[in-house]
């Protein structure tokens, strides 16, 4: 039965191949010699249907073989690394510094304060800066104007 499907299969996919290749030909490979033509719409679909069914049966024996294995063999669980003196040491440090920086967040977050902006002094800064800003401006307009 299988080599049943197997021949419907290999069948249909040469088909498929052939007509997709074939419209190919016809749509982008006008230009090539008629032998081009034949070899590509004949050619392709061989080698598309031999590399998805040697694709195939690599997919079908892995499957096989992972179902094989995993019946004869019970998984194992993973052993579970001991922490080494560094690695407690390091993890120690690392706790000093986190409660260390805890406690002095809040402080640093204290201290903070924005800055105070005298708006007057800005509007002081403006109206000087006007009459030196308008001529610019008219400059730079009589500049693209002319």
């Amino acid at each position: 039965m299988s080599s049943i499907l197997k021949f419907f299969r290999i069948t249909f996919f040469l088909a498929l191949y052939f007509f997709l290749c074939m419209v190919v030909v016809t749509i982008m490979l006008q230009g090539w010699p008629v032998g081009g033509q034949m070899l590509f719409a004949f050619g392709v679909p061989v080698i598309l249907v031999w590399w998805q069914e040697k694709r195939r049966s690599r997919k079908v024996a892995a499957k096989a073989q992972a179902e094989g294995s995993s019946e004869t063999h019970p998984p194992r669980p993973e052993p579970v690394p001991r922490p080494s003196a560094n690695d407690k040491r390091i993890e120690r440090e690392r706790e000093r510094t986190r409660e260390a920086n805890a406690s002095q967040a809040p402080a640093a977050v204290q201290a903070y304060s924005p800055p105070k902006q005298d708006y007057a002094e800005i509007v002081r800064a403006g109206k000087s800066a006007a009459p030196a800003l308008a001529a610019a401006a008219e400059r730079n307009q009589l500049s693209l104007s002319t």
